[in-house]
């Protein structure tokens, strides 16, 4: 019998076990009906062994392809697996089987964090970026001056709050996120970070465009620079691809100034 893939073998196990024909299983998997019949007999699976009874729906070739579909990516949980079961190989098992067998496998089940979107051609830009950059000693990444906008809360973060307690222990205020009404309020702040230390900080509101981007600029990226006594000839700007950091007029007059601005 000529030898192929683990994964082909295991798939035509499923579906011999899905009671699927040679023919059927020859189709799907690509192979000749030959080849299904003599991987059958080779694993004693022929009719006088199936009429032995009902074999256990959970064999080692269906958790090795449980656990590529996840190690893949291409299913990341268990109702997609148990579907995927299904219509691959006419398998019933429930969703909670699927999490035994994964856990099982040693796979523990997270909370998704949440991230921008990437498209194709902004994962080959990262790279690229990364590639241009990898050469840069610690010397050149002083020169860099990091900005950012962030929200800041009058009263507590947007994030989980975590606290420790004994199991039997009862509820107590130190184990309780306390919230007010509407959030208590929150300003929106532009700043920057040098290797000399924190830059001015400015309240930019909540509806800043990019003229208002710009003064923030002039004034307080220019104070930050001049407080620290930077040569601005020798920085590198670094901003983040907000529409109001990339307008025309924002771009401008970022070109003409000394510093560079982080590609």
């Amino acid at each position: 019998m000529r030898a192929f893939s683990n994964d082909k073998a295991n798939n035509i196990y499923l579906l011999l076990r899905s009671k699927k024909s040679n023919s059927e299983i020859a189709k799907q998997i690509g192979v000749s009906r030959t080849t299904v019949q003599k991987y059958r007999s080779s694993l004693k699976m022929s009719r006088n062994v199936d009429e032995g009874g009902r074999p256990s729906l959970i064999s080692q070739p269906m958790v090795n392809y449980i656990r590529r579909l996840v190690t893949l990516g291409r299913k990341n949980n268990a109702v997609k697996i148990q579907k995927a079961l299904k219509e691959e190989f006419g398998i019933s098992v429930s969703d909670s089987t699927v999490r035994r067998v994964l856990k099982k496998a040693g796979f523990i089940a997270f909370v998704k964090s949440q991230k921008p979107l990437l498209r194709s051609q902004n994962i080959v830009k990262r790279l690229q970026w990364a590639k241009s950059h990898q050469h840069w000693t610690v010397d050149d990444w002083k020169r860099v001056i990091f900005s950012d906008e962030t929200k800041v809360n009058r009263f507590a973060s947007d994030g989980k709050a975590y606290a420790w307690k004994l199991p039997h222990e009862e509820l107590n205020s130190q184990h309780v996120q306390q919230t007010v009404k509407h959030g208590g309020g929150n300003i929106m702040v532009w700043s920057c970070l040098t290797w000399e230390g924190v830059g001015w900080i400015v309240d930019v509101g909540h509806c800043m465009n990019s003229e208002g981007y710009l003064e923030v600029l002039k004034d307080d990226l220019l104070k930050t620079m001049e407080s620290y006594g930077l040569d601005s000839s020798k920085m590198v700007f670094q901003q983040d691809n907000d529409p109001k950091h990339t307008s025309k007029v924002v771009k401008e007059w970022i070109d003409q100034q000394s510093f560079e601005a982080l590609e």
